[in-house]
């Protein structure tokens, strides 16, 4: 784990469902229809044979694409977006879902980032790889970014790149024993915990 330090935040990494829009995947559905018993679905899928990837892929597909439809955007997200970008910061979409659903959702909600990775451009959070990747294309080092999610994966995902990690509470986090820097309840509370820690240095 990269050592983190507490100094100048000049990005901000987002995940998309359940932070910026609100999910409507029936995530136990998907998982009855490709028949998986539990647990995280990408990783279920490749451990399939080919076959059974492709029709696995092809229903969660199906899925993203009506929820990407439907979805609606949590209350203040497009004004903490617009607001971040307005302080200079770098904004970033970080998600397990497709780039198809994903472009689906940012054309519906006029969204707008500095870089998008999904699913499709490599290996997937909670490995700290997609963040590094995100921070790369970004110019930055995760200690100069904020990492926001929902999920203990969002939070694995930030702590090991070495971010600071914010959690925007979620019943369903599954957190167990991952522990984020910061807890929050509203997309609203984003916006005074850059302001403090970019003037920190």
């Amino acid at each position: 784990m990269m050592e983190k330090t507490q100094g100048q935040i000049l990005g901000v990494i987002f995940d998309l469902d359940g932070t910026l829009v609100r999910s409507n995947l029936e995530f136990d559905a998907i998982r009855d229809e490709i028949g998986i018993d539990n647990g995280p679905i990408l990783e279920a899928m490749a451990d399939m044979d080919a076959s059974g990837r492709a029709r696995a892929k092809a229903i969660l597909a199906r899925h993203e694409a009506e929820a990407a439809e439907n979805a609606p955007l949590m209350p203040g997200a497009k004004d903490l977006l617009d607001g971040l970008t307005g302080q200079g910061l770098k904004i970033a979409l970080m998600t397990r879902n497709s780039r198809q659903s994903v472009e689906t959702c940012t054309r519906r909600h006029d969204l707008r980032f500095d870089f998008i990775r999904t699913r499709d451009d490599g290996i997937a959070k909670p490995s700290p790889e997609p963040v590094l990747a995100v921070c790369r294309a970004l110019a930055l080092t995760p200690t100069d970014c904020i990492h926001v999610g929902d999920h203990r994966f969002d939070v694995e995902a930030g702590n090991a790149a070495g971010c600071t990690t914010v959690l925007l509470r979620n019943p369903n986090a599954n957190l167990n024993h991952v522990q984020p820097d910061y807890t929050i309840d509203t997309l609203s509370q984003i916006k005074s915990l850059t302001s403090p820690l970019h003037n920190n240095r």
